[in-house]
């Protein structure tokens, strides 16, 4: 298996005493290693490198996304 890793933020907004809860899984793929399944709540993305990096372009780069979130 993969290497994997999650992260748990719970969040509140100014003044308020309830909080949401966020959660988030990366996981690595063996044998590819710029390939990632980032998995938050119930959807799931595919980040790569392009086969000029050895990646498999088999999603958007780690750099993409960052840009991606920028804009939503």
């Amino acid at each position: 298996p993969g290497l994997a890793f999650g992260l748990r933020v719970s969040v509140a907004a100014s003044g308020r005493k309830d909080t949401t809860t966020m959660k988030v899984t990366v996981t690595s793929t063996p044998g590819q290693p710029y390939r990632h399944e980032l998995k938050a709540r119930t959807h799931t993305i595919v980040s790569d490198v392009d086969t000029s990096l050895k990646g498999g372009d088999l999603g958007p780069t780690p750099h993409e996304l960052f840009l991606l979130s920028l804009g939503t």
